[in-house]
């Protein structure tokens, strides 16, 4: 019974009971901070399922905290290197050393100058993978201000499969040249507007010129009035 009085210390006098809700402890008002942290979640769980649905893979990386965050995409090309978490540290200097020597310097001096004043890049380049093959990748990003320097946020694309295909036109191209390079006949390809576009060995020497003063010229001005009257018409 010495210290009953104790037990009235968590209790509510009428006075505290007919206190409005506004004046409720902090701790008991509302859920605002609990709704934005589920909306924040929300919204880095909808960006996720976006860049997980593309092609594209999400980075972010802070040159001053050498922290780069890489969606699992990135992760997926180099065969799940860096580590499970989202944020993974990088060895900027490793990175570089696995781009491809012809395309390295290019590709520091745009990351370097966003570093350094924010401007935009767009660079194509190959970058080794763990297994020593090389992937093609897009990398677009911008500076993002942060305290006195900029963090390095974008999208990288795998465009390996456009640049194969680009590879094959070429060397398509390259061949069927070749071929029509040894006909006898002269031959042209034109355009809508009846410009020249290819002109093989033997054109080039019926026309007596060479191919860069015969490609974009109209056909109708390599031959006689009368042939160039009824090309026109045509």
């Amino acid at each position: 019974r010495k210290f009953g009085h104790l037990g009235m210390a968590g209790a509510r006098t009428p006075s505290q009971r007919r206190l409005p809700k506004l004046f409720r402890p902090v701790g008991h008002t509302g859920q605002a901070p609990c709704r934005a942290a589920n909306h924040l979640r929300r919204s880095e769980e909808r960006l996720q399922l976006a860049v997980a649905g593309s092609n594209d893979a999400l980075f972010d990386y802070d040159p001053a905290r050498r922290k780069l965050f890489l969606s699992d995409v990135f992760r997926r090309w180099f065969g799940g290197e860096g580590g499970t978490g989202a944020h993974v540290r990088v060895d900027i200097d490793n990175v570089m050393s696995r781009i491809h020597p012809a395309h390295a310097p290019r590709v520091y001096r745009a990351l370097q100058a966003c570093s350094e004043t924010g401007r935009p890049f767009d660079e194509e380049f190959q970058i080794a993978k763990p297994d020593g093959s090389y992937l093609w990748l897009q990398l677009r990003g911008r500076g993002v201000a942060q305290d006195d320097h900029f963090r390095i946020s974008g999208f990288a694309s795998n465009i390996s499969r456009r640049k194969l295909a680009e590879t094959l036109l070429q060397d398509s191209v390259e061949r069927l040249g070749a071929v029509l390079d040894n006909i006898a006949e002269g031959i042209v390809t034109l355009d809508g507007d009846g410009r020249l576009c290819t002109v093989n060995a033997a054109a080039r020497q019926m026309f007596g010129e060479d191919v860069d003063d015969l490609v974009g010229r109209s056909l109708s001005t390599l031959i006689d009035s009368d042939a160039g009257a009824d090309w026109a018409a045509l």
